[in-house]
């Protein structure tokens, strides 16, 4: 796998985390709602600066960064599970 390859699963995996744990800040309910509502979207912002960063390195050495859900869903080593919404599978994940 070249390196192009690489950073390419890199973005798609990280953007399938990205709306993977924007969502868990979206549905998680309960008494740890604020800390882990709050936590979430930590995380989710610090995933979109990884994959600003991958995607930009990409391109400084002439490759092309994947950018759309299509190519990162079959790009990704992640799947794309809709079953998080509640918070004792959020917590679990």
């Amino acid at each position: 796998m070249n390196l192009e390859n690489v950073l390419n699963q890199q973005i798609a995996d990280f953007n399938v985390l990205y709306t993977k744990l924007h969502r868990f800040h979206w549905y998680v309910k309960g008494p740890q709602f604020f800390t882990l509502h709050e936590k979430f979207e930590e995380f989710y912002n610090e995933t979109a600066d990884y994959i600003d960063e991958y995607a930009e390195r990409l391109l400084a050495i002439g490759g092309s960064p994947i950018a759309t859900m299509k190519q990162f869903l079959q790009a990704a080593t992640l799947s794309e599970d809709g079953n998080e919404q509640t918070s004792k599978r959020v917590k679990k994940w």
